[in-house]
């Protein structure tokens, strides 16, 4: 598999879908399933972490619900790239999903729904 380079997929996202809301995977989990969120994008940003200064591409965003403005990763920004970033989402950190008939869809059904 090719190395992703996030910091040019983070700037074109954001110069192609500034004026649009995304969805981004919280963090958190109810009943072991992921819980999302609807943001406004404002920026690309890098995030750089530890003494190595690990370079981290991600947006920054502002939440709709409570106007607080939070930096999320690439790989957490699941509505990008067609919904792509949430199906490698769930087969890294949820890969039990896959074996639950219609669960996987079902997740990417309720993700879609928020930007309706």
């Amino acid at each position: 598999m090719d190395k992703l380079d996030y910091r040019a997929l983070c700037e074109s996202t954001f110069i192609s879908s500034w004026t649009k809301d995304m969805v981004v995977y919280t963090g958190d989990v109810v009943n072991f399933l992921p819980v999302f969120k609807v943001v406004h994008p404002v920026l690309a940003s890098a995030f750089y972490l530890g003494k190595e200064r690990k370079e981290l591409w991600g947006i920054v965003a502002v939440d709709t619900v409570n106007h607080t403005t939070e930096w999320h990763n690439y790989n957490d920004c699941v509505s990008l790239e067609d919904w792509q970033v949430l199906l490698r989402m769930l087969d890294a950190r949820f890969g039990w999903i896959k074996r639950v008939d219609g669960l996987r869809e079902e997740i990417i059904a309720n993700a879609k729904s928020l930007l309706r």
